[in-house]
């Protein structure tokens, strides 16, 4: 009576074919893993970026007067606090945008005076965005009267070894 069964040549064999493809199928996932987390990371700094610019574009429209721009990368203005109220003189609360270049995020500072630099308060201050590296203001038709703002905010952000940039521009112009 003869057994089947394989030979040790066989069994090699066999586990050195396995062994490839877990091998080459691991490989794929881990390329996979890496694509997916790089792409993740840029869309975050895209979506961060663009909702930062947004939120400072809406409130930049309704610019009441003049603005105050000490750097480049710092803007404080008013805007009309209460629509309802037709009388002049309206009331009015005062903002200041601008970039922490400590720690690569954009401010929000509402009063202006809160001085969010050396004691933060989450109540006037607020971040709208990390990763910032770059954030320029221009008054388009003189800071006195102004007719626009230009807006130029640049994100940089490293993920698994990969920098990724991304640069927005935006005209304001003011109703």
């Amino acid at each position: 009576m003869k057994k089947e069964s394989f030979t040790l040549v066989e069994v090699l064999i066999s586990a050195t074919i396995l062994t490839i493809i877990a091998t080459a199928l691991l490989t794929v996932l881990i390329v996979a893993d890496m694509s997916w987390r790089s792409d993740m990371g840029l869309l975050e700094l895209q979506q961060q970026t663009r909702q930062s610019l947004y939120a400072m574009v809406r409130e930049m429209r309704e610019i009441d007067g003049s603005i105050n721009l000490p750097t480049s990368d710092d803007i404080r203005f008013s805007i009309i606090d209460d629509i309802t109220n037709t009388t002049p003189p309206y009331p009015t609360y005062s903002l200041r945008y601008f970039l922490d270049s400590t720690n690569d995020r954009v401010i929000r500072e509402t009063p202006v005076g809160t001085n969010c630099e050396v004691g933060w308060n989450s109540n006037n201050c607020k971040v709208l965005a990390n990763d910032i590296t770059g954030l320029r203001f221009q008054c388009l038709g003189g800071c006195a009267n102004p007719k626009g703002v230009q807006v130029d905010i640049n994100a940089t952000k490293n993920v698994r070894g990969r920098t990724f940039t991304f640069n927005l521009t935006e005209q304001i112009t003011i109703r």
